[in-house]
């Protein structure tokens, strides 16, 4: 059996309360110290783990992995997002220079610059790997922005791991920064990493896309792909979202 030591913020008492539960006991929900306390929605994080018996094949030898995927997510390759009612069927990343889809409002980009912003989003967490961009009549000077977004009225933590609720959309993560691209690429710019984020971005969190490109500009477009992991890559028949 696995034991896990969770951390969850109560409001009551203006701090983090911990406590150790088996794998048969749950997730803790409630403060530990009393359940009438407040606590707030969202703030469970697992601190420290103590596992029993590892994962095993249907004929009992052990799992070893030697990657970022975590045991029971799949590997994704994608160009949407997701909606409230399906997998895969949501804002596609790419970009067209030629109009005005998505294209930023006036001030946003820097001076000399106009730029597009592409949000997606998914309906489980996930965990980003890896992005591609593909690209045509890119001009000289052109860029782009990656953020991991949590939406208005939703939490994040603080450095101090403190739950903060979003007063607008608050950038937490940036994981492409003012990367340039120039020219035509078909086959592919691909941004590669080790690893997989440490943890699954939350649900419904946003992942914003922005790309920059000189104001006189109107001919370029592109796309761009993500590798994920995640643990639901359709839903099946009867499945809800």
């Amino acid at each position: 059996m696995d034991f896990y030591q969770y951390k969850i913020y109560c409001e009551t008492e203006s701090d983090w309360i911990h406590k150790w539960m088996s794998e048969d006991e749950g997730a803790l929900s409630v403060c530990p110290n009393n359940t009438s306390h407040t606590v707030t929605s969202g703030s469970v994080v697992i601190t420290d783990t103590i596992l029993g018996k590892g994962p095993t094949m249907s004929d009992g030898r052990p799992i070893v992995m030697a990657n970022s995927r975590p045991i029971g997510y799949q590997t994704m390759f994608t160009m949407v997002g997701d909606t409230a009612s399906g997998i895969g069927d949501g804002k596609e990343i790419l970009w067209d220079f030629s109009n005005d889809y998505d294209l930023m409002a006036s001030g946003v980009a820097p001076a000399g610059y106009k730029g597009k912003s592409i949000c997606i989003e998914f309906l489980d967490g996930v965990y980003v790997k890896e992005g591609t961009l593909y690209f045509h009549s890119a001009k000289k000077g052109s860029y782009v922005n990656f953020d991991i977004v949590c939406p208005d009225g939703q939490y994040y933590y603080d450095r101090d791991l403190n739950p903060v609720q979003a007063d607008g959309d608050v950038v937490v993560v940036r994981y492409v920064n003012r990367h340039y691209f120039y020219g035509d690429c078909p086959m592919g710019d691909e941004l590669n990493t080790e690893s997989a984020t440490d943890n699954a971005i939350p649900a419904n969190y946003h992942l914003c896309v922005s790309i920059f490109v000189p104001e006189s500009d109107t001919d370029s477009y592109g796309y761009g792909e993500l590798e994920l992991y995640r643990e639901r890559t359709i839903l099946l028949p009867g499945e809800t979202p």
